[in-house]
């Protein structure tokens, strides 16, 4: 999770430092491009958790789920209300998520609606396939997924657009399926079948995710693209952190939420203000993530005691 969070701010926050035309600045400029993975990174990660969550009250744990993000949604869009970045009939479609299904990734915090949108289809999704083993699962939820997505971006087209939305669903249905094989790979194995994803998955993500964005058969398909690259990249974290307990790694990975709100509302901001004052790329970068992460773990802090409060 932590590693998602960065790869979020970076996409959004971080200045190039290299001239684009050497080796250094067209690596620098993939990274910061491709940023966008860390998005795949947290939908399988949310969607790994999930699977080993209570859902025998479906209605309890959607409520669960909701009450745990949503506010924080509200309280970024009455920010965005009050600094003027967001109209007032756009506040009211975007708080009852018309603004995302009309919008998708053009609409403010999309991230926010489609989480939630994941939390909802959840324990049904469970529940209808429990019957059928991991494999089966996986296909007939792939299966589903297709014929949903072509649907609506040909069907639908012009009055829904959740194709940044949609296009993650097979990273959610891979973690899904990969939590149903928790602790069975062998440090070994996943070093292994990590590399051998992550390696050769950088191709494809270079030419049709980088160089040009594919979007056929769906307008997102650059994110399907990547999916070698994430889940290898997922398998050598997993392998690499087992067994280590990182306070500070934990915490931030505990942020992605806020990192996210914090840098749509504000994120511009303040890197046009700390490049005014500094003058200097790598000093902006690095203080505006630092910033970014200072602001994150506070108000997630705020909410953890605000939650407690309430259940005390």
């Amino acid at each position: 999770m932590a590693i998602a969070a960065i790869f979020i701010a970076v996409y959004h926050l971080w200045i190039p430092v290299f001239p684009a035309g050497g080796l250094p600045g067209q690596v620098e400029r993939f990274i910061i491009t491709i940023g966008y993975i860390g998005v795949d990174l947290f939908f399988f990660l949310s969607a790994y958790t999930l699977t080993f969550s209570n859902t025998a009250s479906r209605w309890k744990f959607i409520f669960r789920r909701f009450s745990k993000v949503y506010p924080m949604f509200l309280l970024f869009c009455v920010a965005a209300l009050v600094m003027g970045e967001l109209s007032l009939p756009r506040f009211f479609a975007t708080v009852v998520f018309l603004d995302f299904l009309r919008n998708g990734g053009g609409s403010f915090l999309w991230f926010v609606p489609a989480l939630i949108m994941m939390y909802l289809v959840f324990p049904y999704g469970k529940a209808a396939l429990s019957k059928f083993n991991p494999i089966k699962r996986l296909a007939i939820s792939l299966t589903v997924w297709a014929a949903l997505t072509f649907a609506v971006d040909y069907g639908l087209r012009g009055i829904v657009d959740i194709s940044i939305f949609l296009c993650r669903v097979p990273a959610i249905l891979l973690g899904v399926f990969l939590a149903e094989y928790e602790g069975a790979w062998s440090i070994k194995r996943r070093l292994i079948v990590g590399a051998t994803l992550f390696l050769p998955g950088l191709v494809p993500i270079y030419w049709f995710g980088y160089l040009d964005k594919l979007t056929v058969p769906f307008d997102g398909m650059f994110y399907i693209v990547a999916l070698p690259c994430v889940l290898g990249l997922l398998l050598l974290l997993d392998a690499a952190f087992q067994g280590r307990s990182l306070k500070a790694i934990g915490a931030l990975g505990g942020t992605t939420l806020e990192m996210y709100c914090i840098q749509m509302l504000v994120g511009g901001v303040l890197v046009n203000t700390l490049f005014r004052l500094t003058h200097i790329k790598v000093l902006t970068n690095i203080l505006s993530l630092a910033v970014l992460i200072v602001c994150s773990l506070m108000l997630s802090a705020a909410r953890r005691y605000i939650g407690r409060v309430k259940l005390s």
